[in-house]
Parts: C-alpha cells; structure tokens; sequence
C-alpha cells in the first residue's frame, strides 16, 4: 500500500493496525528488493552523497575566501 499508492508510512500503519517502525522496515526491505528501475543504484546513490558533501564543503571555502580577503584588508586599513 505504502509502494503502490504513495501513502506515508505512518498512515498506512495506523490503518493496518502495525507499528510504523515493523512497517517501515518491511519498506525498506522491499526497496532493496526491488529497486526503482528508473533510479539510481545504491552504488550510484552514495557516488552522488558523497558528490553532494564535496561541492557543499568547496562553496562553503568558496564563500570564506570571498569575504576572508576583504575583511581582513578593511580591519588594516581602518585608523
């Protein structure tokens, strides 16, 4: 029902009468089971993770040496 139709674990639980962690498990087992042929592979999924934390951490550096430089010369040039 969770697969099929979208539905949130949660509300598929309660109506089941399961607990939403026995019934999310049982997604996620599935899942691995039976991946979205559309979608990526784990493999290719923790390529991408690993890709995303990469480029977040380079504009983060990105974005200090933007204002790094021009702080520091505007506290040496101020009297």
């Amino acid at each position: 029902m969770v697969i099929a139709s979208g539905r949130p674990i949660a509300h598929v639980a309660k109506e089941l009468e399961l607990s939403p962690q026995l019934l999310g498990r049982w997604v996620h087992d599935y899942r691995v089971e039976h991946p979205d042929p559309g979608g990526p592979s784990p493999a290719e999924s923790a390529r991408i993770r690993e890709l995303e934390e990469k480029n977040r951490v380079l504009q983060m550096e990105n974005e200090s040496l933007k204002t790094g430089p021009a702080a520091f010369f505007a506290k040496t040039l101020q009297p």
